[in-house]
């Protein structure tokens, strides 16, 4: 146990003291590349200008500016940095920004050069430093953006910088260069999108595409009208669309909450815009120009449109189904006369169906009175069983006629005379010739006797025995 002790105790306490230099080392602060703090670019006041916080050029293709920009250090340590240009772009939104130093270049980015491009700014001290644009002999005219910048030199970065993450951060900014190159300015702003859509919140989005044709940089803001056209109800979305370069395309959108659950909605969107006002030297205020479009939207609440749809479907086919056996029932029915003064309760309570039914089939109402003598329509079990005796008129007695018989009248025979000539023996109704013996004439039956006529029986009554009296 003893030795154990002996041969652990200095490796333990040689432990502890790295430890603790480590510890020690971490937190001492020591200025390297990536520390850059409290550093601005300015354009330099050496030299007499209307802003003091951009640079802003008018210029013909071709020629040559000279300028100076001043890069403040306000940190208590001097700072190593690149001077240097880049072009301008736009964010997503549609606002400025500046490209970084490892993407392409090609206006100001490119066109501009620097004397020095590594620069040493003393612990709380300004410098001035020179620099130029070359503008291009074939530059077309119009509006062009970028930046002077100032960043980090990554090369002089170790690793140590990354903080262990791998990752190292870079500095840089900047002041801003607009540069107008000499000639006739084209305003050509393209609408090419206007369309809608919900989010998975139920907020409406309006999604806008506009692009610039022209040559000159454009300010964009909008305000869209939101009017539902059931309530009558209305207000306006004021929004700022942003900055679009020549050449370049802008996609806002719009988000419209607080939605009403049913709604026909008119969105009129007024989209005003003009050349930028950082090109506009003078006080005035910059041309301005419109254009407009609307669209119209429904808004409908679709679940509770699907459960009121399947509770109307099942009420259909239940009163359907209703209907349809009332209609069969109806059919059955057959007409009765009252024998006294009664409610269609009543009636109903002897025929065992709903007492409604029977008021629909005789188109009754309120207070369902029938008086004596009216004839109604009711289930066979009462017109057939409970109609009372002498209510029914009894049917007429059928007269029965007996065929008469045909009385032939008795035909006379009418006896013929026989011509007799000297000599001959004549028959009885026949002329004998010469020579003949002649026949003894027939005898002649008298005729039959006339049957009298039969009696005609006088018609019977058929009495038909009327139903006995409930």
């Amino acid at each position: 146990m003893t030795l154990l002790t002996k041969t652990w105790k200095p490796i333990l306490l040689k432990s502890v003291l790295f430890s603790s230099l480590l510890l020690l080392l971490s937190l001492v602060s020591i200025p390297t590349a990536s520390a850059q703090m409290n550093m601005g670019v300015m354009p330099s006041n050496d030299i007499a200008r209307d802003n003091q916080a951009w640079f802003i050029y008018e210029v013909d293709p071709g020629e040559t500016i000279r300028d100076k920009v001043t890069v403040s250090n306000d940190a208590d340590f001097d700072q190593q940095v690149l001077l240097g240009a880049v072009d301008a772009t736009l964010t997503s939104d549609g606002f400025f920004a500046l490209k970084t130093v490892g993407e392409e270049q090609s206006t100001i980015g490119s066109w501009v050069s620097v004397k020095e491009e590594t620069i040493v700014v003393p612990a709380n001290e300004r410098i001035t430093y020179s620099f130029a644009i070359k503008i291009p002999e074939d530059i077309p005219p119009g509006d062009y953006v970028g930046g002077i910048i100032i960043h980090t030199d990554t090369s002089l970065m170790s690793s140590s910088d990354s903080g262990g993450s791998g990752t190292v951060s870079v500095f840089a900014i900047g002041a801003r260069v607009y540069l107008t190159v000499s000639g006739d300015p084209v305003f050509d702003l393209g609408w090419d999108k206007f369309e809608n859509s919900f989010d998975e919140t139920g907020n409406l989005i309006l999604d806008y595409e506009f692009s610039n044709k022209g040559n000159v940089i454009l300010d964009l803001a909008s305000s869209t009208e939101v009017k539902n056209l059931l309530s009558g109800s209305s207000n306006i979305i004021e929004k700022g669309i942003g900055t679009i370069f020549p050449g370049e395309s802008s996609t806002p959108s719009l988000s419209i909450d607080e939605l009403p659950p049913l709604a026909w909605l008119k969105l009129t969107t007024n989209v005003d815009y003009a050349r930028s006002s950082a090109f506009s030297i003078s006080d005035e205020e910059p041309e301005m120009y419109n254009m407009s479009k609307d669209i119209s939207v429904w808004i409908i609440p679709i679940m509770e449109l699907l459960v009121g749809l399947g509770v109307f479907i099942i009420v259909f086919f239940i009163l359907g189904w209703k209907t349809h056996k009332e209609n069969k029932i109806l059919k059955t029915f057959l007409p009765y006369t009252t024998v006294q003064d009664e409610v269609i309760m009543a009636i109903a309570g002897r025929s065992g169906v709903n007492w409604k039914l029977l008021a629909k089939a005789n188109k009754l109402k309120k207070p369902y009175f029938v008086s004596k003598g009216t004839q109604i329509l009711v289930p066979p079990s009462i017109a057939q069983a409970a109609a009372p005796v002498g209510n029914t008129p009894a049917p007429q007695p059928q007269i029965v006629q007996q065929a008469q018989p045909v009385i032939q009248q008795p035909q006379v025979v009418q006896q013929v005379q026989p011509v007799v000539q000297q000599g001959q023996v004549v028959q009885q109704g026949q002329v004998a010739q010469q020579g003949q013996v002649a026949q003894q004439p027939q005898v002649v039956q008298q005729p039959q006797a006339v049957q009298q006529p039969q009696a005609v029986q006088q018609p019977q009554v058929i009495q038909q025995q009327a139903p006995p009296q409930a």
